[in-house]
């Protein structure tokens, strides 16, 4: 009976403390910032003054995550977030090995191919005038710099400037790189080349496939237009609130707390258009965009900006906050990926973009998300067909025409409990889920 009250109370601060996160949007603490926590935001259920004594206690029973942490103006220190225990690993719902699966061949309209790479063609000729446009702009920016510091405004703008001409540029890059790995086997291939492009996992825990060679994933959606006219996206509905929340289920938290019921997730996955019509009062194509960018921790967009409502506005935070409680789940589950990312610390190039919980995050639901896309590739690969142009795009595949025209629905199931179906021949509806 004491073993049970001492928990039920280790059970309330931790629960303060969630509370507390929640409040003031972090995803960890350190003792200094607890004890310095005031106001609305400050801890009843323990003395400040208790902090770190707390913070050990916590830990050591099980309640909270401990690691270091490289801050600045405060260099390396200790930091706590919570921890969500689970009736069942994520290896246990779904497979972490590598899909062997990383050659698929796809077929390019090399005739579309030469007329877009044209001088004369109006889209490739316009992307290098826009280069030299953002060239210009760039020294413009340097320029203006003048000596001392920069200001905010004028660095941000040159920031966002050189971002855009490096993307431009690599963009450019990709297009030419393979414009002429086609070119060699044009003449042999006639107006359509089929060629077998590789892919590869960036970790050794599954997650997403990566393109390594010039090939559909790599290209901008009006390229893929370009070169595979007739080919279709068939893409996961609704990929990332659909396999979180089956995902959050599967692996069940044993913590009743009431953020981790994900109403919100729930209600996104389960009707995402109903949500931007009825609740944003927006346009599905604003809509999507906006509860992504949430979901994926962005900052809560001002009131005005987007003249959102109110009860908008309460939506969004809801979903943020549920967003933050499956950061903490993820990193519950993976603890030495948390603590490897967090040791690796930002690159130069990065720094701004560092977040180990969000990076942690993404590996977790990748996994799935992957799993997904075998289920996927191994129901269209039930269709023979000759020459099949097969890419993958994380969310799901490109298929030439020969390998969509089947009359029927598909449905396949796959290890772990999971079963991937196609219906609808004009508009396919695939969906992805865990038995």
């Amino acid at each position: 009976a004491v073993q049970e009250q001492a928990r039920d109370e280790m059970a309330k601060k931790f629960a303060a403390l969630v509370e507390i996160l929640i409040a003031e949007k972090r995803d960890w603490t350190t003792v200094s910032q607890l004890k310095s926590a005031k106001g609305k935001n400050a801890c009843r259920a323990f003395n400040r003054a208790d902090a770190e004594a707390v913070l050990e206690e916590l830990t050591t029973h099980g309640f909270l995550l401990k690691g270091s942490l490289s801050l600045p103006k405060v260099g390396l220190c200790h930091v706590y977030s919570p921890f969500f225990d689970t009736e069942r690993a994520l290896g246990d719902v779904v497979s972490l090995i590598h899909d062997e699966r990383l050659t698929f061949s796809e077929c390019f309209h090399w005739g579309a191919m030469q007329k877009y790479m044209s001088p004369d063609h109006g889209r490739f000729s316009n992307e290098g005038i826009f280069i030299r446009y953002q060239e210009a702009k760039l020294r413009s920016l340097q320029q203006r710099r003048g000596p001392g510091v920069k200001k905010g405004e004028d660095r941000a703008a040159e920031e966002a400037a050189d971002a855009l001409l490096s993307k431009l540029k690599q963009a450019r890059s990709t297009k030419q790189m393979l414009f002429s790995g086609l070119k060699k086997d044009a003449a042999e291939s006639g107006d359509e080349i089929c060629q077998e492009v590789r892919y590869f996992y960036p970790t050794s825990m599954r997650g997403r496939r990566i393109v390594s060679d010039p090939g559909a994933q790599g290209l901008s959606r009006s390229l893929r237009q370009v070169l595979f006219p007739k080919a279709r996206d068939f893409d996961f509905e609704n990929s990332v609130f659909t396999v979180v929340v089956q995902l959050a289920d599967m692996v069940r938290p044993i913590a009743a707390l009431p953020l981790l019921q994900l109403s919100t997730w729930r209600r996104v996955a389960a009707s995402r258009d109903e949500v931007c019509r009825e609740v944003l009062s927006c346009s599905l194509k604003e809509g999507k965009q906006l509860l992504l960018e949430v979901a994926h921790g962005s900052a809560l967009p001002g009131r005005n900006s987007l003249k959102l409502s109110e009860q908008a506005q309460t939506f969004l935070k809801s979903l943020a906050d549920a967003a933050r409680v499956l950061r903490w789940l993820a990193c519950s589950q993976l603890p030495s990926l948390l603590e490897k990312a967090r040791k690796q610390g930002p690159s130069k190039k990065d720094a701004k973009k560092f977040w180990p919980e969000a990076h942690v995050f993404a590996c977790w639901w990748y996994a799935a998300e992957d799993n997904c896309l075998s289920a996927l590739v191994d129901l269209v690969q039930d269709i023979q067909t000759p020459r099949r142009h097969v890419s993958l795009h994380f969310d799901g595949v490109l298929l030439s025409p020969a390998g969509v025209h089947r009359k029927g629905p598909l449905s396949y199931s796959y290890p772990h409990g999971l079963s991937c179906s196609c219906q609808g021949e004009e508009q396919p509806v695939i969906s992805c889920a865990f038995a």
